[in-house]
């Protein structure tokens, strides 16, 4: 009964003697498993939407599978490090005076030989850490372990191996990434190189700032997924929970990418299990053809029906609406274009309702300036009464459609939220086009003709 409510995760699976055997329910289990399948859907998004990519899926898929839809992506084995990277930061006191580098490098390669563990380029290095610690148990303190810092391979060194520096660390975590508030881009103003700056929250600061004060003369390793970054010696205190990690042997834009990736990773959280990925498929241009081209002629065929309409309907100022309807179009694409998105599918839409809500505002306007002239106003009072009377109805509809498109847009996710940028954009493209670039045709028109124009084709 004590164990039930201390516990009441547990079950009791058997019973030997006087040795009771209990394991987790298989409802606390799947209930671990249901988080850490939704936690790590919300990490791999926040990831995924610094990294700039438009409109991506990200879905469960069964009970511990996670699928993972980038259109337009190209550099994919940068978004895939990106995206599996567990971001597990810790900082560790290293411990200098249990031996010398000498000795430390000695016990690691008698620990090699003895156990057969050994790192090629290319295996997991996560695999490596594990085995290397547990070659070395007895050899070094109980509170203490091993940890390495990757750089360039050292001249003479055997092919495909990488040159390792060795650490031995307490074991102890004086801080982690849950006490990051902020990670960003900086370049060191000594060497010009780029290095992440980090700012920790108000608890994380004030450990740090104790932690400095007690340790001034010793190094402290920073440790991201079990690999050493920087291990700098503390100089003295450091207040304010600033500091920065500084980054391997990248040159160049290699460097700042690596740079820009792990504070996106670092800001974004870490994945609550390590992922491992089971299957990639790059969709090219082909597969999606039949839609590509269906969407397309869609939208040529529903827009090339409204200009006629237009064109038969309000006869020459049909005209007007046509080039003004074109305009709107092709400034939705440039804006689109400005914001290297990826036009999908639900994008495409999105165009093809931008164009019909234009039309429904070029409808309110002609519609009143043909009132205007049936009262026997001239064309120009007419044109000018048109505009001003019709704005409120036009700006009315869209605002109401442009609240729609900030929902869909802050609580949607994917296809939804690519279709309401479109939209947004459509709206915004939809309300100058229709006040001032129509309004600029028919003042022009009207301006550049001789003498008072009686009649308006309408």
């Amino acid at each position: 009964e004590s164990l039930k409510t201390r516990y009441p995760s547990l079950r009791m699976t058997g019973e030997t003697g006087k040795t009771l055997e209990y394991a987790l329910s298989r409802e606390f289990r799947r209930e671990i498993r249901d988080r850490t399948v939704n936690q790590s859907i919300e990490v791999i998004r926040n990831r995924i939407d610094e990294f700039g990519v438009s409109e991506p899926v990200i879905a469960s898929q069964g009970s511990d599978r996670i699928t993972v839809e980038l259109p337009g992506i190209k550099e994919v084995d940068r978004a895939k490090d990106l995206i599996g990277r567990t971001a597990k930061l810790e900082f560790k006191m290293v411990d200098d005076k249990a031996m010398d580098p000498s000795a430390l490098q000695a016990m690691i390669d008698q620990a090699e030989k003895e156990s057969g563990v050994q790192y090629k380029e290319g295996s997991k290095f996560s695999d490596y850490l594990t085995g290397i610690n547990a070659a070395a148990k007895g050899k070094i303190a109980e509170t203490a372990e091993l940890a390495f810092e990757r750089s360039a391979a050292a001249p003479g060194a055997q092919e495909n191996f990488t040159a390792r520096i060795p650490y031995l660390l307490h074991r102890k975590v004086e801080l982690s990434g849950e006490d990051l508030q902020d990670a960003t881009v900086g370049f060191n103003p000594e060497n010009n190189r780029p290095e992440v700056q980090f700012t920790l929250k108000p608890r994380g600061a004030t450990v740090f700032d104790q932690l400095t004060a007690n340790n001034i003369g010793n190094r402290m390793a920073i440790v991201l997924d079990g690999i050493v970054h920087s291990a700098p010696v503390i100089q003295s205190r450091i207040g304010g929970g600033r500091g920065v990690i500084t980054l391997g042997q990248a040159q160049g834009e290699k460097a700042i990418k690596e740079a820009q990736d792990l504070a996106i990773v670092l800001r974004a959280g870490a994945l609550p299990a390590k992922l491992e990925f089971l299957e990639q498929r790059v969709v090219g241009p082909s597969l999606g053809a039949d839609s590509v081209v269906s969407g397309a002629r869609a939208g040529v065929i529903g827009c090339a029906l409204i200009f006629l309409f237009m064109l038969f309907y309000y006869r020459g100022s049909g005209v007007v609406a046509v080039v003004s309807l074109c305009m709107n179009a092709l400034f939705t694409l440039s804006i689109l274009i400005g914001l290297d998105a990826t036009l999908t599918l639900p994008g495409i839409a999105g165009i093809a309702l931008t164009i019909g809500m234009a039309v429904d505002s070029n409808v309110i306007i002609f519609e009143r300036i043909r009132d205007e002239l049936s009262e026997g106003k001239t064309v120009a009072a007419s044109v000018s009464a048109g505009f001003q009377r019709a704005f409120t109805a036009i700006f009315d509809a869209n605002i109401t459609h442009g609240i729609i498109a900030i929902i869909l847009m802050s609580f949607g996710s994917g296809p939804i939220r690519g279709f309401a940028v479109t939209l947004l954009i459509g709206i915004v493209t939809t309300l100058f086009c229709a006040l001032t670039v129509c309004k600029l045709i028919f003042d022009g028109y009207i301006g550049t003709a001789k003498g008072e124009i009686k009649k308006l084709s309408i």
